[in-house]
């Protein structure tokens, strides 16, 4: 059971960074185009592991699993990483300088007023 949820979070934490990463970059065609890749070796890697027998204690459940947990957390990364992308949420907001060299200054300890 350990294993099943071990494989299913392996999977999961795989697709969802590449998820974002391919959200956050997807305006960029060389950086899309490298990450894309990246995905499509990972998802071969997940779904053609070494071939074992299915009684070997349910090894290809647990392929499997890993698998389906790449495949749904990757989708819902990706729709995450644009939207991320297209509402600027990394971007520091414009107005950011004009604030910190407008804030007023309070006299105190070690400043003179």
């Amino acid at each position: 059971m350990l294993r099943n949820l071990l494989n299913f979070g392996a999977g999961s934490a795989l697709g969802i960074f590449v998820g974002l990463a391919v959200g956050i970059s997807v305006t960029s065609g060389v950086t899309g185009m490298i990450i894309g890749s990246v995905a499509a070796g990972l998802t071969l890697f997940l779904g053609f592991g070494k071939k074992r027998s299915t009684s070997e204690d349910g090894d290809a459940n647990r392929e499997l699993l890993r698998l389906v947990g790449f495949g749904i957390f990757s989708s819902v990364a990706l729709g995450s990483g644009i939207w991320i992308r297209t509402h600027e949420l990394l971007s520091p907001s414009p107005m950011w300088p004009f604030a910190l060299f407008s804030a007023p200054t309070r006299p105190g300890p070690g400043r003179l007023s």
